[in-house]
């Protein structure tokens, strides 16, 4: 499936998370929509062949690439609700705009050295 980055950045918010969740399900995940204000920074949970649970925060821009990056307090709140909430072995952030995350897990190897 492809799908130009034009017609993603035109998403609701909403439905980029359904189409994050139907990806999953295409990979062969039992995988189900919760976003919402109270979602615990799971806005898809999805379960594998394995029986192990991903948590999936979806963090979508309206104006992409173009626009602020997300905030590192995404990448923090997800690795403190998503085995402890959730039960997941894999916390996954889905974004279509600039993320801080490479930058927030170089500098937590940077500070473990």
């Amino acid at each position: 499936m492809r799908v130009p980055l034009k017609e993603i950045d035109a998403l609701h918010h909403s439905e980029f998370e359904f189409a994050v969740r139907d990806l999953m399900r295409r990979d062969g995940f039992e995988a189900e929509r919760f976003g919402g204000a109270h979602d615990d920074v799971c806005d898809v949970r999805g379960v594998d062949a394995d029986g192990r649970i991903w948590v999936v925060q979806c963090k979508h821009k309206r104006d992409g690439w173009e626009g602020k990056a997300i905030g590192v307090e995404v990448p923090q709140r997800l690795n403190g609700t998503a085995k402890t909430v959730h039960g997941a072995r894999f916390a996954v952030i889905v974004t279509n705009g600039g993320s801080p995350c490479r930058r927030w897990s170089g500098a937590r190897r940077t500070a473990s050295t």
